[in-house]
This record gives structure tokens, sequence and C-alpha cells, in this order.
């Protein structure tokens, strides 16, 4: 007994197209596919057009849209476009994340860019917690955050570095000119840092021993 695939109507008088949907059916399902192919293939083109990352996101999502919408039809086996809806929700929600990655990858190096050329400490951390910024915002659009954790370590290990050439460049300048509380006090501030920070610090045992030393020094 023929049966229509959408709406569940049968009957051995009822006529079904060649893709199982009722005369009905057919009409609203064939022009509701076609227009929902023709904005996943305008966005496509921004998508694959666009320098704006914004931009490409929120095409990715008029697309994932649509392609929810088709999947129900899928979902009761109706042809729809090809590849399947299935099949390309997988593959743009992949762009999407790969969009982000992108995205996040750029502000990222302009913003340690600036950074390494401030002409300050401030004006250096400054640059680097933009980029931090940058991949926070990038973390709230990952399924897998992970994929920015290495830019992060980098990120977080030019401002360790940053911090304590600034300690040390200060410090060494206050015992030139023979300011010890001030040099003891900026290398305890170095010792401080380098003793709390998660950053992987390959000299991190030979700076600690040698500030320990430089502090024990001034203290005498």
């Amino acid at each position: 007994m023929p049966q229509c695939k959408w709406c569940g109507k049968k009957g051995f008088f009822l006529s079904v197209h060649e893709n199982g949907l009722c005369n009905e059916c057919n009409t609203i399902i064939a022009l509701d596919v076609h227009e929902r192919a023709r904005c996943i293939e305008d966005s496509m083109k921004y998508i694959e057009r666009s320098k704006n990352m914004a931009t490409r996101l929120s095409r990715c999502d008029v697309v994932l849209t649509h392609l929810e919408a088709l999947l129900q039809y899928e979902g009761k086996g109706i042809p729809t476009i090809d590849p399947v809806p299935s099949a390309l929700i997988s593959e743009f929600t992949q762009q999407r994340q790969d969009i982000v990655v992108e995205g996040v990858e750029g502000k990222v190096k302009k913003s340690l860019a600036r950074a390494k050329a401030a002409a300050t400490t401030k004006g250096r951390i400054g640059g680097a917690d933009k980029a931090l910024e940058a991949i926070g915002e990038g973390r709230t659009e990952l399924q897998d955050t992970r994929r920015l954790d290495a830019l992060e370590n980098q990120v977080r290990s030019f401002i360790y570095e940053t911090k304590l050439d600034s300690y040390l460049e200060s410090g060494s300048k206050a015992e030139f000119k023979d300011q010890r509380a001030k040099a003891l006090d900026s290398y305890q501030e170095a010792l401080f840092l380098v003793q709390t920070s998660d950053i992987d610090d390959e000299s991190g045992e030979e700076r600690k021993a040698w500030l320990r030393q430089k502090i024990e020094e001034l203290r005498s």
C-alpha cells in the first residue's frame, strides 16, 4: 500500500512520487529543498571568499542551520542534496572549527608582533594580553579547545620571559647604581616569578640558583 514518507498518508489509491512523497508533500518539500540548497550554495561562496572571520563563521552557521533542517528529510529516506546533509554537517562543523583556529592564529600573530615591537615592558605585556583575549574568545567557539593550547603556551611563555627580563634588567641597573634595596626587590620578584610559574622553563633551576645567590649577596 503506497504511503507518503513525510506526512504518513497511505491508501491503495494514493499516488506517490519516486521520492516516496504524495503530491502535496512533494510540492512543499521540493520547494523547501531548492531554497535551502540555494542558501547553502550562496553561503559557501562567502565562506570561501571572505577574509573576515565573523562573516565566515556566520555563514557556516547558516549552512549548518539549513543542513539540520534537511537532515529531517534524510532521516525519513527522502532525497535532498548530494552529498547528503549528514555528511555535510560533519564537514562544515569541522570547517567552522578550522576557521576559528585560523582566525585566532592571525589575531595572535598580529598582537605578538605589536608586543615585541613595543618600547616598554607594559606595552609588551599589553600586546600579549590582547593575544590571550583572542584565544579566550576562540575557545568559546570551539568544541575541542585543545587546538589552542600550544598557541596559549607560546603567549604565556612570552609574558613570562618579558616579565623576567624586566626584573633582571631592573636588578642589574640598581646594582650598577649601588641601589641595593631596589636590586634586592627586583631579584626577589624574579625569583618569585620563576618559582610560581607553570611555564616549562628549561633553565628554571639554574635561574633559581643564580637568583638565590644574588639575593644572598645583596643581603650580606
